[in-house]
């Protein structure tokens, strides 16, 4: 069985050797074989947790402390998702690497559970004392409770300490104080102490304290899942960041300054709300001014966020600086940020919007080139006509993406193909545009591989009908080049060697609206059913009746969708639930619609599934706006690849489909043209 999780130890190969030696039998000395098999792991120098832990609670600073829980919790969901049973969960076989990144390790006592849930051991029990499960110990009952059970003591010994039979959870959460108030290394942020320990940290501890709590019931069914572990740690992330922003997990070695501003008092405050630690883009706006500004960047948890545009309507000439450099916090401790301007102006001059223009070397005025996103490897890869519609596209990747291939057509509607820009490697994967679906967004992730630096690990196509991908298995630093207002991508260039090392987009004007997706029916009022956006590597959700009128919708969320139910009635007025969709986590949400009052839009997020890679993407976060012009979310946390359920002003939306088993991981929508018989 194939095992790789960067929370899990990685085994590099083995080594199996036979010699003969002498050994005596029956008074002779005779020759024998003897085998030597060893098995090779990853070398990881900060050593096991083991020597961070005392009869006091964890000596490491909290955020540390916390980075170890969780990712141990991700380790051990990887392996029980696998039906194995690690068996001698302790400290001493968390082994942490340079930035405290736990990993499990010795699998000498774990078991394949198979099919069943449960293993009976009748021989001698082996394992930890004090780690052992009781029903194992006294029955020699396995499950993945068992795991469960030592999880929650690793817990209870980093937060209380090992000597922590008579200690209160309040005597805890005042020990930690103390600690935050006498060591300035615990510290992340510049603030009081205080306020951060009663913001962040407590409700942090508290939520692992109730963690190690259940985990160690005596009765094996009251203990939770990885899965509800993993959700608790969420929700509680949820709810700091919804008070003061995520904190940053190395933000005590940096040291962030604010200076400015420059200008006047006039207008509006503009500011960020995350502590930013790379810069990706900065989009400018200008004619005699400076019109907006507008800057893209990743916080110190690696996710990705937009701003802007700040100031009016756009100016005649429009700028990116868009390349990646080194993050604040390298090794250099040097910040490489903007290194390259490879922005286009926009031409003053231009024909009707949405037609290309008569010559092919002199751009329309509302075509931009914006990019590329990666690295400087390989060779510049470019188009020679000017794009304006995209036709097809061809992904070659496995790993990271190998290649990328398409065609377009140009102002004289003769259709091109560009590439492949790339390698030889990878698994092919394709697909054509329909004629009224456009692309409105690319995602991705950049990172290293096979020794080169910053190449394109991911890539993530989302149109105005669906979305496609992800191609590609890597991680990395994350990128998202959404397209505002009226305009889509049209073609691409980048960079190329061995692989894709970078990606820029052509953006041109929104062709003129039409009706997308499958259509359903040809009598009073036409259903189209468009979608879906996200990941669909699991089961699909759908409605056998053909829906007429949306009702209520239920949507369940935390940090991400995780459950979607919905009342419709079809066309004879018969009602009908649906759902619910994904997994039992978040907090839920019913939205009941008047009877005159329906769904004009709905947008959301989806970004790669960060602690299950069997599962492609997840639905980040949702947001409905009715016809009354109320808005309902967003949902869940506004995060990745941006999507819009494409309305006309004459339909309204009334159903979903989905993907996914324990969460929303894609959704479409059912859209209905209105008519006179129809919008009763």
């Amino acid at each position: 069985m194939n095992i790789r999780h960067h929370n899990i130890v990685l085994f590099v190969g083995y080594c199996a050797e036979t010699q003969e030696v002498v050994v005596r039998q029956e008074g002779k000395h005779i020759f024998a074989e003897k085998r030597e098999r060893l098995l090779c792991f990853e070398y990881l120098h900060n050593g096991s947790l083991h020597k961070h832990l005392t009869a006091e609670p964890c000596g490491l600073p909290w955020h540390i402390c916390y980075q170890i829980i969780k990712g141990i919790c991700l380790g051990l969901h990887y392996l029980h998702d696998k039906n194995i049973i690690h068996l001698d969960l302790k400290p001493d076989n968390i082994l942490l690497d340079d930035d405290m990144v736990p990993k499990i390790t010795d699998f000498g006592l774990s078991r394949l559970l198979g099919n069943g849930k449960s293993h009976t051991i009748t021989q001698t029990r082996i394992g930890t004392w004090g780690y052992m499960a009781p029903e194992y110990l006294d029955d020699g009952v396995i499950t993945m409770k068992t795991d469960i059970y030592s999880l929650g003591v690793i817990i209870r010994h980093m937060v209380k300490g090992r000597n922590s039979a008579d200690t209160t959870d309040e005597e805890v959460l005042a020990n930690w104080l103390i600690r935050l108030e006498k060591d300035p290394s615990q510290m992340m942020r510049q603030q009081t102490t205080r306020l951060l320990f009663e913001t962040e940290y407590k409700e942090q501890i508290k939520a692992c304290m109730d963690i190690s709590w259940r985990c160690t019931l005596r009765k094996p069914m009251d203990r939770p899942t990885t899965q509800h572990i993993l959700l608790t740690l969420e929700e509680t992330e949820a709810k700091i960041k919804s008070v003061v922003g995520p904190t940053p997990p190395n933000a005590g070695q940096l040291q962030i300054a604010k200076f400015g501003p420059w200008g006047g008092d006039g207008g509006k405050t503009r500011d960020i709300r995350m502590t930013p630690c790379h810069l990706h883009s900065v989009t400018i706006s200008s004619g005699t001014i400076i019109d907006s500004i507008g800057f893209s960047f990743t916080d110190h948890y690696g996710q990705h966020h937009t701003t802007g545009p700040w100031g009016g309507k756009e100016g005649t000439n429009k700028a990116r600086v868009a390349r990646i450099g080194r993050p604040l916090g390298g090794d250099e401790g040097v910040l490489h940020g903007i290194t390259d301007l490879s922005g286009q102006q926009r031409s003053r001059g231009g024909g009707p919007s949405g037609e290309c223009g008569d010559s092919d070397d002199e751009p329309n005025g509302d075509f931009a080139k914006f990019g590329p996103w990666g690295g400087d490897g390989g060779q510049p890869q470019d188009i020679g006509t000017l794009p304006c519609r995209l036709d097809r596209i061809k992904i070659s990747s496995g790993l990271i993406i190998d290649s990328i291939e398409f065609s377009y057509a140009g102002p004289d509607s003769q259709y091109r193909t560009a590439g492949p820009w790339g390698g030889h490697g990878g698994d092919n994967s394709s697909f054509q545009l329909a004629g009224s679906e456009f692309l409105t967004g690319v995602s991705g992730s950049i990172g290293t591989f096979n020794g080169h630096a910053n190449v394109i690990t991911s890539l993530t196509f989302v149109t105005n009908a669906r979305s496609y991908g992800p191609f590609g298995r890597g991680r990395g630093t994350s990128f998202h080049i959404p397209v505002q207002g009226n305009g889509c991508i049209v073609g691409f260039f980048g960079r190329s060697g061995r692989y894709l090392n970078a990606i820029g987009v052509y953006t041109a004007p929104k062709p003129e609206p039409k009706a997308v997706g499958k259509q359903d029916g040809g009598d009073e009022a036409v259903v189209a059913r468009i979608g879906p956006w996200g990941g669909v590597g699991n089961a699909l959700h759908d409605i056998a009746e053909r829906p007429h009128r949306l009702h209520r919708v239920t949507i369940f969320s935390g940090t991400i969708v995780n459950s979607l139910e919905y009342l419709y009635s079809d066309g004879d007025g018969q009602q009908h639930t649906t759902g619910p969709w994904g997994g039992c986590g978040g907090t839920g949400r019913k939205i009941h619609l008047a009877p005159e009052e329906f769904i004009v839009e709905v947008t959301g997020t989806f970004h790669p599934c960060a602690w299950d890679r069997t599962i492609p993407s997840v639905v980040s976060s949702l947001t409905l706006v009715t016809s009354t012009g109320k808005t309902h979310g967003p949902f869940g946390t506004q995060l990745g690849a941006a999507f819009q359920v494409p309305v006309q002003s004459d339909s309204r939306i009334v159903g979903f489909f989905a993907h996914g088993d324990n969460y929303i991981e894609a959704i479409g929508a059912y859209v209905k043209k209105l008519t006179e018989s129809s919008n009763r």
